[in-house]
């Protein structure tokens, strides 16, 4: 994107970039043809790529995707130039072209869906309560194995700060276009699979990009302080972004229960959808009024964005590290020889430094292997086992096998394991 945009010879150093490439993605595709069945370079042979992998939709896919891409940079490449009228004309034609394939309107609604998801509000998830760990409790909570999950402006909500980087960063115009491209180019994969995060308040694979969006918002924050004047009243915003702070803990204290819900998800949101109407006003008119009231909302959104940080993200991420510590000894104080079928067995890490412990956790929809179970037990192995269901079927099948109990007081963690006699 860096090199179509700005670069000087674009095609002859792209030519080259994927000449350089061409060996990988070759050796890559065999090694796929080979191990999968599938000619594309990107597979890893999972289901969701398994046996549709060769399919015509894919390779059209990819390709309107990359004529769309090339359209929309050399579009940005010339907007300036005499070409535009052109570069107009084939982005528009692509984009068109590539909305009138079926399969590729409905891959642009979903990460657009994705995109709203992860960007603004993980409430509206897909999938909540079909996926392992997930649940929905109602009037918009949303949690991942008791953690409440929150989306970027959800975390971040003085992110309506980036507006600035585009009005007051044109002549850092390559760097913000760089940073820019690097932070939509990593944010892709993910809006595209809608991945929660895994058991952590925020998008914990979003932090790298926090460097990146801070280098945008700090145009907002110069813009809104650019004057002596402004920097000499800094005292008093920082006072008041205290204050906030302050309150956002005493109501937190006293109402816990429904404050937190606001404060995770309510809240942020507005204060980022008021804040950027507020921004964009001023961009539009300079007005000295609207400078101070998003200079406020900035001071607000950066309270609520600490407090949820240091009081809510750092206790709860302390509270899980805890419970992986006791999962791990629970399960490191299972019997020699054990196949271990839960799907807690994702805490158990310590696990896999014991060669004598077999670890298997079904996936998403999969159905118990009752084969392995029934293998397991025949070839001597203890069977542990934290699932009512498959406590019902040993001990319905195997009535006269040895029992012993996982229960431990200290984690309040259960479970029972069987071995044949």
């Amino acid at each position: 994107m860096w090199i179509i945009c700005f670069a000087k010879r674009p095609y002859q150093l792209i030519g080259l970039a994927l000449l350089g490439m061409l060996p990988g993605v070759l050796l890559s595709s065999g090694l796929n043809w080979y191990k999968f069945g599938t000619m594309l370079p990107f597979s890893y042979g999972r289901e969701d790529t398994a046996g549709r992998g060769d399919s015509a939709s894919t390779y059209v896919m990819l390709v309107l995707n990359f004529l769309v891409l090339f359209a929309v940079l050399i579009l940005i490449r010339h907007w300036k130039s005499a070409r535009r009228p052109f570069a107009i004309g084939a982005a528009v034609c692509a984009v068109g072209a590539a909305l009138f394939y079926e399969p590729m309107t409905q891959f642009v609604g979903h990460v657009l869906h994705g995109i709203y998801v992860l960007g603004f509000d993980l409430r509206a998830l897909d999938g909540i309560g079909e996926a392992i760990g997930t649940m929905d409790h109602g009037g918009g909570v949303v949690t991942y194995y008791g953690v409440h999950k929150k989306a970027l402006v959800q975390s971040m909500p003085w992110l309506f700060l980036i507006p600035f980087a585009f009005v007051y960063g044109r002549r850092d115009y390559k760097g913000v276009a760089l940073v820019t491209s690097i932070c939509l180019i990593y944010a892709l994969p993910f809006a595209m699979q809608e991945w929660h995060g895994g058991k952590s308040n925020s998008l914990r694979y979003f932090l790298v990009l926090l460097p990146f969006v801070s280098f945008l918002a700090a145009f907002g924050v110069r813009t809104l302080i650019e004057r002596e004047r402004e920097r000499e009243q800094m005292t008093g915003w920082l006072g008041a972004a205290l204050a906030a702070f302050l309150a956002f803990y005493i109501a937190d204290s006293y109402a816990a229960e429904r404050t937190r819900f606001l404060l995770q998800y309510i809240w942020p949101n507005w204060l980022f959808g008021f804040g950027l109407i507020s921004a964009l006003l001023f961009l539009a008119s300079r007005h000295e009024t609207l400078k101070k009231l998003t200079l406020l909302f900035v001071t607000f959104a950066a309270a609520l964005s600490a407090y949820s940080t240091f009081r809510i993200d750092m206790a709860q991420t302390a509270v899980t590290r805890l419970w992986f510590e006791q999962l791990a000894e629970h399960f490191d104080g299972l019997p020699a020889k054990t196949l271990l079928y839960s799907e807690n067995a994702t805490g158990g890490y310590e696990l896999f430094r014991r060669a004598d412990v077999l670890v298997a956790r079904p996936g998403r929809g999969q159905e118990i292997d009752w084969a392995l179970i029934d293998e397991a037990l025949a070839a001597g192995y203890w069977l542990a086992t934290d699932s009512w269901e498959i406590f019902n079927y040993v001990a319905s099948t195997y009535p006269s096998a040895e029992r012993l109990s996982l229960f431990d007081e200290k984690s309040g963690l259960g479970g029972v394991a069987f071995r044949l006699s």
